[in-house]
């Protein structure tokens, strides 16, 4: 069964469409024995696919530095939130109907129709907020690949200025001086790749914010510190917790007491977001839930009742499950970031060990550049797995409806 509310597009465009009032149209087709065009195309050995670049593709000219504004976490989620393009608009259409002019009849179930979409706002807002966090800790984790290749990258030319001196000077050079070179072009290919990463997350991260874009757009520079989160997490506790603000949930559940008369077209159009098929209203289905009810008149009402239990039950069980798997998940990169501080205490006493064998002459600057790397390496693994550890505990928040909340919304 599809996710209702979880595939939050669904929910939010059955929400408008209660309330829009769009007139539905049949579609029939012109002719029943209209034939598809089909283009016959000829068949081939698979060959080899390969790319070239031409030697003397000049270079482009480097865009210039780039200049940075401040923004904590708390900043990214609740402006996220608060500027949410779906949740406002859902948020807005709850007032697109003015109650006075509404029958005496229609102010229940219109009752039901804001609750569906004040439901679907705050979804929406849950969802961009968590988007937003996880942008935020995507930019870190960006920023700082960046610095490890500035790190980097002088070492690298320290090394091959090296060999050039001992090729002047006609002198064996007692490494591999291609081995550097090569790492030399993988750190420009992945500062490339790093910054086409960090525009496109800035330009997404900004459009969540509702900031507009601007030829000369600043880049985020995230304050927060990525510090490992060693708070204890029981999955049960979370579970109870997502269970009692999830706001599709408490829709759920909230729903059937709104009374078996009211709301049927909301409760029809919420229905048919979780499946095709459900919340038909046809002569066909009338019939037949007329025959299952022996003619009783509120029929369709306890039926509709009946089936947002069974959704709100089902709904539950998947929630509960993702939140478990995502507790189980946050514990596991807790684990993994461990594991990576460990390899940046052992190359820190590697390379210690280096230098001092150095002044003996028993080990050469090569290895001590050499593991001067390594380190650097290693220190960079442990911001992508904090890095990812938050993004996992931004997840976590977003299944349980907690980013809302946790802005006072």
């Amino acid at each position: 069964m599809p996710r209702l509310m979880h595939a939050l597009p669904a929910l939010a465009l059955a929400a408008l469409a209660m309330v829009q009032g769009c007139a539905r149209h049949e579609c029939c087709s012109k002719s029943s024995s209209a034939s598809l065009n089909y283009v016959d195309l000829p068949p081939i050995e698979r060959g080899k696919i390969t790319a070239e670049v031409a030697g003397d593709t000049l270079p482009e000219v480097p865009p210039p530095a780039p200049t940075y504004v401040a923004l904590s976490a708390a900043e990214a989620q609740c402006l996220a939130v608060e500027h949410s393009m779906l949740g406002n608009l859902l948020d807005k259409e709850q007032g697109a109907v003015c109650c006075k002019d509404l029958k005496h009849g229609d102010h229940a179930a219109r009752c039901v129709v804001n609750k569906v979409l004040a439901a679907a706002a705050r979804e929406a807002r849950n969802k961009d907020g968590a988007n937003a966090m996880k942008l935020y800790y995507g930019i870190a984790e960006v920023e700082a690949g960046l610095d490890a290749i500035d790190d980097s990258a002088p070492l690298i030319d320290d090394v091959l200025a090296k060999a050039d001196e001992l090729k002047a000077g006609e002198l064996s050079v007692p490494f591999d001086r291609t081995e550097f070179e090569r790492q030399r072009s993988v750190l420009i290919a992945k500062r490339a790749d790093l910054e086409a990463r960090r525009a496109k997350m800035n330009a997404q991260l900004r459009g969540l914010l509702g900031m507009p874009s601007t030829p000369a757009d600043d880049y985020f520079w995230p304050t927060e510190p990525l510090t490992l989160t060693t708070t204890a997490l029981d999955a049960e506790t979370e579970v109870g917790y997502g269970l009692a603000t999830r706001p599709q949930l408490v829709l759920l559940r909230e729903l059937p007491n709104c009374g078996a008369t009211t709301g049927l077209d909301a409760v029809r159009e919420l229905l048919s977001a979780s499946g095709a098929g459900l919340g038909m209203k046809t002569k066909l289905a009338a019939l037949k839930l007329k025959a299952l009810c022996d003619g009783h008149s509120k029929c369709e009402p306890c039926a509709r009742q009946g089936q947002l239990a069974e959704l709100a039950l089902s709904r539950e069980n998947s929630i509960s499950s993702e939140i478990r798997a995502a507790v189980a998940g946050i514990q596991a990169r807790r684990r993994q970031a461990i594991e990576a501080q460990q390899q940046v205490d052992s190359w820190t006493l590697r390379l210690s060990q280096l230098e001092e064998l150095r002044t003996t002459g028993a080990s050469s600057f090569i290895d001590v550049n050499a593991g001067k790397l390594h380190l650097i390496e290693a220190k960079q693994a442990v911001v992508s797995a904090v890095a990812e550890l938050k993004r996992a505990e931004a997840e976590l928040h977003e299944l349980e409806g907690a980013i809302v909340a946790e802005c006072g919304k």
